[in-house]
């Protein structure tokens, strides 16, 4: 079944209404679309680090977007979520791989509905995950960028 670009939009605005109800921490953490109102060449997905936000991969996915490609920049479920976290009181972050598994495999159907070639990008736990997309659906990726980042102790 062939999704059109119309469609596609309307599940983008969809993710949005769903992020504008109560309960994220700022604006900053809401999913980043950048959008032509046709198909490119290439769609790029980039995913942020973990207990970060698709803030992480905006300026990269404007100077795309401005280079004429489509740019995914989804929030990872349970990130971005507000509340008075602590190391006593830890966010509500999934610890289950599968529902990020889950979560790719739904963002790649979608980036392939933007572009003929899909680019996936991460940076820390999200150049993990985008590794690992590549890794098990290399004939539905083009490239892959993965970023990852050590602090020293």
């Amino acid at each position: 079944m062939k999704v059109s670009i119309q469609n596609t939009v309307e599940i983008l605005e969809q993710v949005h209404q769903l992020e504008s109800t109560p309960g994220l921490k700022n604006e900053a953490c809401r999913s980043k679309f950048l959008i032509h109102p046709y198909f490119t060449s290439k769609v790029f997905l980039f995913l942020h680090g973990f207990t970060a936000g698709p803030y992480q991969f905006e300026p990269l996915g404007q100077a795309f977007f401005n280079k004429g490609h489509n740019v995914l920049i989804p929030l990872q479920p349970g990130h971005g979520r507000s509340g008075n976290w602590s190391r006593k009181n830890p966010p509500p972050l999934p610890t289950d791989i599968q529902i990020y598994q889950q979560f790719l495999l739904k963002w790649l159907q979608i980036a392939k509905t933007l572009g003929q070639q899909v680019v996936i990008g991460g940076l820390s736990t999200g150049g993990t995950l985008a590794a690992w997309l590549a890794l098990e659906h290399p004939q539905e990726i083009d490239s892959t960028l993965s970023l990852f980042c050590h602090s020293p102790r």
